[in-house]
C-alpha cells in the first residue's frame, strides 16, 4: 500500500476516535457494496449514519474533495447497504506537523 492509502486510512481511524469520543460506535468499516465503498458505518443513539473521511497531510481542505461526482458516488453505495441509513455526514482530517484538526459536517449528502 502507498502512502497515500496509508495517510488515508490513518484518517479514517481518526474520524473513528472523534465519533467514539462524542458517543457514535462503530458498526462496520470500509464495506464495499454495489456502488463503492463507505469509509464508516456508525450508530449515533439509535441512527444509522454513513460517514466519508476525507483525510489530507498538505495543507488543503479535505472537503473541498468532495465533489458532485463522489457525493453521488456514496449515496448510491449508502443505497446499497444492508440496512437503512438515516444520514451521510462528511468528516475531513487535516494531518498537520504538530496537530490533527477535525471538521465534521452531518448530513451533508
Amino acid at each position: 500500500m502507498g502512502v497515500r492509502h496509508d495517510i488515508g486510512s490513518f484518517g479514517e481511524l481518526l474520524a473513528l476516535a472523534f465519533l467514539v469520543e462524542r458517543g457514535c460506535s462503530l458498526i462496520e468499516r470500509n464495506v464495499i457494496v454495489d456502488g463503492g465503498e463507505l469509509d464508516l458505518v456508525v450508530d449515533d443513539a439509535g441512527c444509522v449514519i454513513v460517514v466519508e473521511v476525507k483525510t489530507s497531510s498538505n495543507g488543503d481542505d479535505p472537503i473541498e474533495a468532495v465533489s458532485d461526482t463522489k457525493a453521488a458516488r456514496v449515496r448510491r453505495a449508502a443505497d446499497g447497504y444492508l440496512r437503512e441509513v438515516d444520514r451521510i455526514d462528511v468528516i475531513g482530517v487535516v494531518i498537520a506537523a504538530r496537530c490533527v484538526t477535525i471538521r465534521w459536517l452531518p448530513g451533508v449528502l
